[in-house]
């Protein structure tokens, strides 16, 4: 957006929010900044309340211009706005509403055209957040130091012992001393994981190889053990190198397969004589090129030499009844079932994306915060870690999908930048008062025609007398249905405040959480003094507080139903509605009393 003049950022501001009613002392400018910088503390149950709800209960009676009043209403939506951009624990989100008067301060202080200046205080909120998106109180000692340090440094800022500019460069000094660490942890662990799934992977592909030989075969047992045993090590260790797609590795695959084929009764034994001699050298030559001690490979070999001059002296070896080598499919739980779109955008994830987790369809439900520090795509695997680097979960994109699909795992999006989400912000109030400008001029100018017809008409009053009473009639008429209807409508206002008044805690609500739809949520705590309704998901998190007015309004509009409050609420809400379904069915003159 172009940047607006300072007259039209406050004008809108006015005209966006309503004015407060007077108090008993104006204050504003540098008092109303000290009185902002001197407010208490916040306590756990008050770290959700907005700066004017500071003000009121800690100095009531206090009146603020219309002005100060719009611009504090302007940061406390800005400071929900940025907490809007990500799902952030309740602790997080505290520290970011302890940084709001700050950021009033600097408003109050300069003018509103500060608000889309780049400031350190935005700054220092966009560092806590980033670097903050995965923390959970179940993350130990460490999870505990993590957080005691931001809360010492923002503690010291809060109360004057340490200016923004140091507070900031300290805290961005430690995430990054914390980060490197954890880097340098993330890398080995990533190194070992790999390694891990490396040896999977080559286990069966050898195992794979060695079970299709020997299946059907009459093998007897020294070649079983070699078969299964030292050979088995031998392609496991080729396979690292090569690959299962290599010329290499179907080489070794004929090469095995002859092996085998040396120590089975044949009839053409001068053929079985000729490869006997021949192998031991063969085996010898290929292995030569890879990096295999070569005692073990003489260690494999002795077996195999053994038997061809045991068949050679018709001395041959009974054979002997065996089992397969155990095949981990797993490895190969590749995404071809998963929807190709999809399957991409698997494959494109990339390292340090953050998810919630909470599969609720487990016995024990699991709740954590996730990074990505692997995304496998040879095997589609991936795997995660919480904020400590610690290993928390390893899965295929065939079950990552599934979880995605029932949102047991949703992504943690931090995308949001204050300076930008401040803009958002005014960009859309400066829009929206636009809107009521242009829509008052638009009933000011059908008002002033309207005024034209009647005095055009009122010229033929001979001719338009029983037409003009006709009018004054129907107005009549009408202003009574207007009344009518500020009754009905009234009436319901009346059930929803009743209604919100019954509520009590661990009552159930929708809620327009996310746009388009309505989300079950808890109510977990009621603030009389600040007339807050806390509420919060299935999985105990906070996700917004609404007043008693607001949650009235939303019932009454529909934006919102309560799910579980009693029966008392239910006979009320019957009661209104039984009475609206009569109205509707009685006709005009039945509700504007006419006779004509």
């Amino acid at each position: 957006m172009a940047r607006p003049s300072l007259s039209s950022i406050d004008a809108a501001l006015r005209g966006h929010y309503t004015p407060p009613k007077p108090g008993a002392s104006m204050i504003e400018g540098e008092a109303l900044a000290h009185l902002i910088k001197t407010l208490p503390a916040l306590t756990a149950e008050e770290h959700v309340d907005p700066i004017l709800v500071q003000l009121q209960k800690h100095h009531a009676g206090t009146s603020l211009t219309q002005h100060d009043h719009a611009t504090l209403a302007f940061v406390d939506d800005c400071i929900s706005g940025i907490l809007d951009t990500g799902d952030f624990d309740f602790k997080v989100e505290s520290f970011i509403r302890d940084l709001a008067p700050l950021m009033a301060i600097n408003v109050i202080s300069n003018d509103t055209r500060s608000l889309l200046k780049n400031h350190t205080v935005y700054e220092l909120i966009e560092l806590i957040l980033n670097y903050c998106v995965g923390w959970s109180a179940d993350l130990g000692v460490l999870g505990d130091q993590f957080m005691s340090k931001i809360e010492d440094h923002i503690g010291d800022l809060i109360t004057g012992r340490q200016p923004l500019d140091e507070t900031y460069g300290r805290l961005r000094s430690y995430f990054e001393k914390e980060s490197s660490v954890y880097e340098r942890m993330q890398d080995r662990l990533c190194e070992l994981e790999l390694a891990n799934l490396a040896s999977q992977k080559s286990r069966f592909f050898a195992a794979q190889l060695v079970n299709q030989h020997m299946t059907g075969k009459q093998l007897p047992l020294f070649i079983i053990f070699m078969l299964q045993g030292s050979w088995y090590e031998l392609l496991q260790q080729v396979f690292k190198t090569v690959g299962q797609d290599s010329d290499d590795w179907r080489q070794l695959s004929a090469i095995t397969e002859k092996l085998i084929w040396s120590v089975q009764p044949q009839q053409d034994t001068v053929k079985q004589s000729q490869t006997s001699i021949q192998l031991p050298d063969e085996i010898r030559s290929f292995l030569a090129n890879f990096d295999i001690p070569s005692e073990q490979v003489e260690q494999c070999l002795a077996d195999v030499i053994g038997e061809h001059e045991g068949i050679a002296s018709n001395n041959r070896s009974p054979p002997c009844d065996f089992e397969l080598l155990d095949v981990d499919t797993t490895i190969l739980d590749m995404g071809h079932n998963i929807d190709p779109k999809i399957y991409q955008d698997l494959k494109a994830l990339n390292r340090n994306n953050w998810f919630f987790y909470d599969d609720k369809n487990e016995p024990e439900e699991k709740v954590a915060r996730l990074v990505l520090i692997l995304n496998w795509q040879e095997t589609d695997k991936l795997l995660f870690t919480n904020q400590n680097r610690r290993k928390v979960l390893q899965m295929s994109y065939h079950q990552f999908a599934g979880l995605l699909s029932t949102q047991a795992i949703k992504p943690l999006a931090n995308d949001g930048k204050m300076t930008e989400v401040v803009r958002s912000q005014l960009s859309n109030i400066i829009r929206g008062v636009q809107t009521q400008k242009q829509n008052e001029n638009k009933a000011t100018e059908e008002k002033r025609q309207k005024s034209v017809s009647l005095e055009y008409l009122s010229t033929r009053k001979d001719e338009m007398l029983a037409a003009l009473e006709e009018l004054q009639k129907r107005s009549r008429a009408k202003k009574k249905r207007a009344e009518i209807l500020r009754d009905k409508a009234q009436k319901k206002v009346d059930a929803a405040a009743l209604a919100v008044e019954k509520l009590r805690t661990d009552a159930w609500m929708n809620l327009p959480i996310m746009e388009g739809t309505l989300t079950p949520c808890k109510l977990v705590a009621i603030i009389p003094g600040s007339d807050k309704y806390i509420f919060a998901n299935r999985a105990g998190i906070k996700v917004a507080d609404y007043s008693s007015g607001q949650l009235s309004q939303m019932i009454v509009t529909e934006m919102s139903e309560i799910i579980d409050t009693g029966a008392e609420f239910e006979n009320v809400l019957a009661n209104v509605v039984t009475r609206t379904r009569q109205d509707k069915n009685k006709s005009f003159d039945e509700l504007t009393g006419s006779t004509s």
